[in-house]
């Protein structure tokens, strides 16, 4: 799906509703973060997510900085919990 196709769709949905994204048979998380991969990609994800392939972190992102070569989206993003 393309961005503009996605964007379309969210129109037709309810505006406040939540967005959340299916893993492994069920709504799992909610988005929290929208960002462009090093393979031009759209991503939505969630800021507890991990991202272990160096094409599918945020453009950016420091090569294999984190433990176990993942990258941790919040602190990319620079969000503390």
């Amino acid at each position: 799906m393309k961005v503009h196709e996605l964007i379309e769709k969210l129109k037709q949905q309810p505006q406040d509703a939540e967005v959340g994204y299916v893993y492994d048979g069920a709504i799992r998380g909610g988005a929290e973060i929208v960002y462009l991969a090093q393979n031009g990609d759209v991503a939505i994800a969630n800021f507890g997510d991990y991202i272990y392939d160096e094409e599918e972190k945020p453009v950016g992102a420091p090569k294999n900085r984190w433990e176990h070569d993942s990258c941790d989206l919040c602190k990319f993003f620079g969000i503390y919990y």
